[in-house]
């Protein structure tokens, strides 16, 4: 069965500016290569053969000039305003995605096995697969609350605790959970799925993934590029 990803690549890139006033985030390049491009061709040598970009229909055009057209590329350019949860819901309403497909933010560079992640998704019955990064540090200022009032402070210790890296394998059935173009897939659509009791798994990884956020992100990814040789 071909692969097929989507890519979200419409947010602003407020906490990047002012590199962000020139390229849109995911165009922005580390080591010689655009962020999305590092996504593309790992996700191409796993077997991902379609690739959907969500893109805020303002840089479809950048997007086009830089990253070209071709047949195994399509853009979905969604009005500006949309969140991540909005622009795949338009994505989803627009294209004929009838198997699952890998999600995988924009601003991600990561290694994870796409293969085995992909193959662990269709073993099951599951409506999402989450990659999970494990033991990520909480370094300070934990707050823990109940009925408004603190029950407990932590501060300055490394607390272990599992986070959601920006990549997921979805059902295209996800489209009947997303209630409007504001919505957020992190803090909207994967709390419902599991209030709704639909089955949502975890996928545990090891490796190495860079958020690229800030500009201190950004130096930090383009130093680990450097020492891992990518260049």
């Amino acid at each position: 069965m071909p692969r097929t990803s989507v890519i979200l690549a419409g947010g602003r890139g407020d906490r990047l500016f002012p590199y962000t006033t020139i390229l849109p985030k995911p165009l922005l390049p580390i080591c010689g290569r655009q962020i999305i491009g590092y996504i593309l061709e790992d996700l191409y040598e796993s077997g991902t053969c379609k690739h959907y970009i969500c893109v805020a229909e303002s840089d479809e055009d950048i997007f086009k000039n830089y990253l070209g057209e071709f047949e195994f590329l399509t853009y979905s350019g969604s009005p500006n305003e949309y969140n991540t949860a909005g622009r795949l819901s338009y994505l989803l309403s627009e294209e004929e995605i009838e198997d699952s497909f890998i999600l995988h933010y924009g601003d991600i560079i990561t290694n994870v096995d796409y293969d085995l992640l992909w193959k662990y998704h269709e073993d099951t019955s599951a409506m999402a697969t989450l990659v999970v990064k494990r033991g990520w540090k909480i370094p300070k200022g934990l707050v823990r609350s109940e009925d408004g009032i603190v029950t407990e402070f932590i501060e300055r210790y490394p607390l272990n605790e599992d986070i959601w890296i920006g990549v997921a394998a979805l059902r295209p059935e996800v489209y009947s959970y997303i209630d409007g173009p504001s919505q957020d897939i992190g803090s909207d659509l994967f709390p419902t799925l599991v209030e709704e009791g639909e089955e949502v798994r975890i996928f545990d990884f090891d490796g190495f993934f860079f958020d690229i956020g800030t500009q201190k992100d950004y130096k930090n990814a383009e130093d680990y590029l450097k020492m891992q040789g990518y260049f």
